[in-house]
């Protein structure tokens, strides 16, 4: 009677545990797919409905339903993917109806959003509609490789940098201790306040030993004038 209640317990807690999980991804994951179309779409339609009629150049409207397609690609490869799990995982019982739900009206809407823009891109220039798809996933995979290459060669300038700058800070570490090994620092250069007052103090002194020297000179020529009367 005991193991019978405690088995009961177990797949209580065990429901509970499964009934909670499926209430978080209800929660989570039905308002995840939950989404609007790309404005793109709402600018082409409102570019169609005020183009001329019989305009000879349409490239306009072209670029516009291809950058329609260009920003759905990301959605289209994010709703792929996870709906392809979601399937596995509703087969399971392991995700609840209302989130299947949800990501199935998710799956119609955007297919529903692809064949409008493969039926636009025929109606534009026939045949366009079996390649507009496929262009815009190149165009998305080009622009994701220059983006990981740009990113790449930024982190790795960014590497280098540092490596210059630990190995500039070494070579000072390098320069300070073998400074200190040798006895003594070199002495820091005059500010330029110390340089102007040893320039003034040095032309004093240079004039101070001229006037000596002119003074002794002075001195001298007066004896010799002395000397030369007396010998008279």
């Amino acid at each position: 009677m005991a193991v019978a209640l405690a088995l009961v317990l177990l797949l209580l807690q065990r429901q509970r545990r499964n009934s909670q999980d499926d209430f978080r991804y209800d929660a989570l994951g039905a308002a995840q797919y939950q989404f609007k179309l790309h404005p793109h779409t709402e600018h082409y339609q409102t570019l169609k409905a005020n183009f001329p009629e019989n305009a000879a150049d349409i490239r306009p409207l072209q670029r516009a339903l291809f950058e329609r397609a260009l920003v759905n690609i990301p959605l289209v490869m994010q709703i792929t993917h996870e709906a392809n799990q979601a399937s596995q995982l509703y087969k399971r019982s392991m995700i609840s109806e209302s989130a299947w739900r949800a990501i199935r009206k998710a799956e119609d809407t955007l297919k529903a959003e692809m064949d409008d823009v493969s039926a636009e891109a025929d109606e534009l220039q026939q045949g366009w509609g079996a390649e507009i798809w496929q262009q815009a996933m190149h165009v998305h995979v080009q622009s994701q490789e220059r983006q990981a290459q740009a990113a790449a060669a930024a982190e790795a300038a960014e590497k280098e940098q540092r490596t210059q700058a630990n190995r500039a800070k070494r070579e000072k570490q390098k320069e300070r201790q073998k400074a200190k090994k040798a006895g003594s620092a070199a002495p820091p250069p005059p500010t330029p306040e110390e340089a102007a007052e040893r320039a003034r103090k040095e032309l004093e002194e240079q004039l101070a030993a001229e006037e000596e020297r002119k003074a002794a000179a002075q001195k001298q020529r007066s004896v010799n004038r002395r000397g030369s009367k007396k010998g008279r």
